[in-house]
């Protein structure tokens, strides 16, 4: 029982880092905004998930576990980055849980770049404002990378142990 709550508890956690995070550190240069402007269709999504820290029956449940996925046939996730820093997203998933129902999600806001860094603020058709901090790790005429790392520190879903719980992002988007 133990360990089903900490592997829902890890599934959780890769789920709110999958909406926010925190950047790497600049590798120096920049990127010039003018080659992020465009629409992007986000291709394929990267997730890492490294668990440490755990002794014991639990020291099993340490190590990397990865996971790539993309739009299934009929689905999409396309950003649309204005020069003057607004951003539109507009997802169009199935929704298996529901009969199969296509389902159609928009959030607006707004994007900003520093360096390699690039901040986005998005606000989703319910009003509630997701904040993303990543990190482009390249970007040509028909290609962007963004990556993103976050770790925290679980001592509440094994009683007596702390797991240290790492995730890494990495979505993959061609130009539209």
């Amino acid at each position: 029982m133990k360990t089903m709550r900490f592997l829902a508890a890890m599934f959780v956690a890769a789920a709110m880092f999958a909406v926010t995070g925190c950047s790497k550190d600049d590798e120096g240069g920049s990127v010039s905004k003018d080659k992020i402007v465009g629409s992007w269709s986000m291709e394929t999504m990267t997730v890492t998930q490294t668990v440490s820290g755990l002794t014991g029956e639990y020291a099993a449940m340490n190590g990397s576990r990865t996971n790539t996925s993309g739009p299934e046939e009929g689905e999409s996730s396309i950003f649309i980055f204005n020069n003057d820093g607004t951003v539109s997203n507009v997802n169009v998933f199935i929704d298996h849980d529901n009969n199969d129902e296509i389902v159609n999600q928009t959030s607006t806001g707004t994007w900003s770049l520093n360096g390699k860094e690039l901040t986005l603020i998005l606000v989703d058709e319910e009003g509630v404002t997701d904040t993303m901090v990543l990190n482009v790790e390249e970007v040509t005429s028909n290609k962007l990378v963004l990556t993103t790392e976050r770790s925290m520190d679980d001592s509440t879903s094994i009683p007596g142990q702390v797991a240290t719980i790492t995730v890494s992002i990495k979505l993959d988007f061609s130009r539209v």
